[in-house]
This record gives C-alpha cells, sequence and structure tokens, in this order.
C-alpha cells in the first residue's frame, strides 16, 4: 500500500473512532473522542515498525503505528550506548596517536636544541636546495640518516644538478652504462672481445670500452686499397656510418689512428667531443699495449668534416688531407687538441718527423641492429656540440 492510501486509511480509522453515534460523530461526542485516541496513541508508542510485534493488550490504532514507526530503530547505529561506546574507543585511539605525536615533536626539538657539529659549503649548499617533509600536523621530519658519501666534489655537483649515476667509477668519474661517448676515454679499463672480430679488429677492440662501438661487430666501409685513395672514396664509404674507428700504418712503421665518436658526413663541420681520443704504436710494435691519448681543451674541434678532404682529428692531430698528387701524405701535431705521447713526443709517430706517408688506411664502423637508429649519422645540431 501507497503512503496516500495509508494516511486515508488512517483518516478513516481516526473518524470511525471518534464517532460515537455515526461515521462523523455527533456535536457532543468529538472533543471526548480525540482525547480517546490520543490516550490509544500514546499507550501504542512502543509498536515497532515494519513487522515488528506489538505488545498485549496495546491498542493497535493505525495511526499511532505510523507514529511509531517515525521512531529511530534501537539498533547497533542508533543505540546510544553502543554508538558511545564506540566513540569513546575512537577518542581513545586518537588521543593516544596525538600523544605519541607531541612526544616525538619534543623529542626533535631538544635534538634540534643540541649544537650541531660545523657543515661544509657544499653539504650547506645542497640542504638550501632541498625541499623539507613535513607531517600531517605541518611539522618538519628530519631525513633518514644516510651512509658516508666518498664523491668528490664535482662527482657531487653533478649527481646534485643531473642525478646520480649508476655504480661504476672510471678515473675518479662516475659513470652510466646506458650513456657511453660522454666522458674522456678512459686509459684504465679495455673492452672484451666480440665473437667474429678478425684479426685486426680484435687489436683495436680493447680500445673502444665506454663507447657506441664497446658490444658492436665491426664492419670495415673503407679500405683506401680497394676502394681508392681520394677523399671522395673515404666519404662514401664512412659518410653516415655513425661513430667510427680510422686506423692506419706509415711507411715509417707506426701503427695509430682515432677514434671518432660522431663520424664523418661531409657537411663541412667541425664536429666536437670529449670522447674522442687517439691511438698509436709508434714502433708499430702491436703486440705492446697501445698508447691511448684523451681530447684535451674541451670537446670542441675533436675532428673536422671536410668533403674535400680525408681524415682529420683536431687541428692536427692526425690529418691525412688526400690532396691530389699527395694523397698518403699524412701529418701529426699533438698539444693543442689531443695528449702528447708519454715521453713528450708530439707525433703520433713517435720521434720520428712530424709527417710521413700511408701504406695502409682502413675505416671501421658498427653494425647496428635492425630498426636502431644510428647515432649521428648526418649533421649535428648545435645544441649538443
Amino acid at each position: 500500500m501507497g503512503l496516500p492510501a495509508a494516511m486515508l486509511s488512517l483518516l478513516a480509522s481516526y473518524a470511525l473512532s471518534a464517532a460515537p453515534n455515526g461515521p462523523l460523530g455527533g456535536r457532543g461526542g468529538s472533543l471526548s473522542s480525540h482525547r480517546s485516541f490520543v490516550a490509544s496513541s500514546r499507550a501504542s508508542s512502543r509498536i515497532r515498525t515494519s513487522g515488528r510485534i506489538i505488545a498485549a493488550g496495546e491498542n493497535p490504532n493505525p495511526f499511532s503505528a505510523f507514529l511509531a514507526s517515525l521512531a529511530p530503530a534501537d539498533d547497533e547505529y542508533n543505540s546510544s550506548p553502543t554508538r558511545d561506546a564506540r566513540l569513546t574507543e575512537q577518542q581513545k585511539i586518537a588521543e593516544s596517536k596525538r600523544a605519541e605525536r607531541q612526544t616525538a615533536n619534543a623529542q626533535q626539538q631538544q635534538q634540534k636544541a643540541a649544537p650541531a657539529p660545523p657543515r661544509n659549503p657544499f653539504e650547506t649548499l645542497v640542504k638550501a636546495f632541498t625541499p623539507i617533509e613535513v607531517d600531517r600536523d605541518g611539522n618538519p621530519v628530519e631525513p633518514a640518516p644516510q651512509a658516508a658519501d666518498d664523491r668528490d666534489v664535482g662527482e657531487r655537483l653533478f649527481g646534485l644538478f643531473f642525478g646520480e649515476p649508476e655504480a661504476g667509477v672510471t678515473s675518479g668519474i662516475a659513470r652510466t652504462s646506458g650513456a657511453p661517448d660522454t666522458y674522456p676515454a678512459t686509459k684504465t679499463e679495455f673492452a672484451e672481445p666480440v665473437a667474429g672480430d678478425d684479426a685486426e679488429m680484435a687489436l683495436l677492440r680493447p680500445l673502444l670500452k665506454n663507447t657506441n662501438l664497446e658490444y658492436l661487430d665491426l664492419k670495415r666501409v673503407y679500405d683506401a686499397q680497394a676502394d681508392g685513395w681520394t677523399a671522395d672514396a673515404f666519404h662514401a664509404g664512412a659518410n653516415y656510418r655513425g661513430p667510427c674507428v680510422v686506423f692506419c700504418k706509415t711507411r715509417g712503421g707506426a701503427v695509430c689512428g682515432g677514434y671518432a665518436p660522431k663520424g664523418f658526413a661531409g657537411y663541412g663541420e667541425y664536429r666536437g667531443s670529449i670522447a674522442a681520443f687517439l691511438f698509436s704504436w709508434p714502433s708499430g710494435d702491436t703486440a705492446r699495449p697501445a698508447i691511448k691519448l684523451q681530447k684535451i681543451g674541451g670537446a670542441g674541434l675533436a675532428t673536422i668534416d671536410e668533403p674535400e678532404t680525408g681524415p682529420r682529428f683536431g687541428a692536427e692531430g692526425l690529418t691525412a688531407m688526400m690532396n691530389p698528387g699527395s694523397e698518403r701524405l699524412v701529418s701529426s701535431k699533438l698539444g693543442p687538441y689531443y695528449e702528447c705521447l708519454p715521453d713528450g713526443s708530439r707525433s703520433l709517430f713517435g720521434a720520428k718527423p712530424s709527417s710521413d706517408e700511408l701504406s695502409e688506411l682502413r675505416v671501421y664502423a658498427g653494425c647496428w641492429p635492425e630498426g636502431e637508429r644510428i647515432p649521428f649519422d648526418g649533421a649535428i645540431p648545435f645544441a649538443i656540440e
């Protein structure tokens, strides 16, 4: 039965109970009947809602039942004693947590009041740029103690502004395995052999540690004996191959070359890279370790990539112009852009003259996986020079 029908039924019952002599009652019976109805309603106030049993002896007046149904049920959610007990327990828990926070804050204040050891300037700088963590009450939270940091100042500053590098230290500089050709060439680490290397590739492989070619198979992209002693032939083989190794032998017996991290493209650019290096066996004895010479004076002018010349490292570090009539002429002057030899010699050819003739000249590039973009296979944007 819907609400309108129920209300009509209750009103009808009230009208009947208020009439002593008929449906609408007489003039004298209206007030007494109304009082009788109110008393009946009060007597049946203990009637419960929807399906609850009416106490024996009470008047099951429909309107009184309707009024009783409006009272809240005496269940676990509305019962005052149960509800008050539950709230009291929650208040106890909240008070306990609040007391714990107050105790912790008092301890922190005591620790802050104690004299702290003096900080060095670097720690002060780091703290100035470190965000402060606060708890739910707005109180600062002291960071957990960290392990001792044995890095030098340069490594700390690098980590502060560019993120912490992965583990692995070479010559005092933290390196990442995912960023080859980012740091100066290492002289203390050597690349592992790669299956498929021929004798000449195996000779060059140890020099390629921490380069883009360290783990790649190598392929010969230019051989002057087979392709020609011209700048055009050199660029036809070496251009757009990405990082590459130039390998040469002189008539005087020296074996030398260089690593170009940004390769060649023949666009007339000066290609900079701090990871470029030269190498040499001045006596030609390749059974001994090669002498590896780092780029110095910054990254600039690691290689000169002009279309009308052959390979050039630095202004004069290793230069094969390949001009018509002197295609095999090669020169070397160390110091301005690449390190000198350990004995102070300023030529890759050792104590010999700074120029010689080439007997062999080859270029090796990497075999990049299918679908992987070759780095530096075109012009170099100014932003990464």
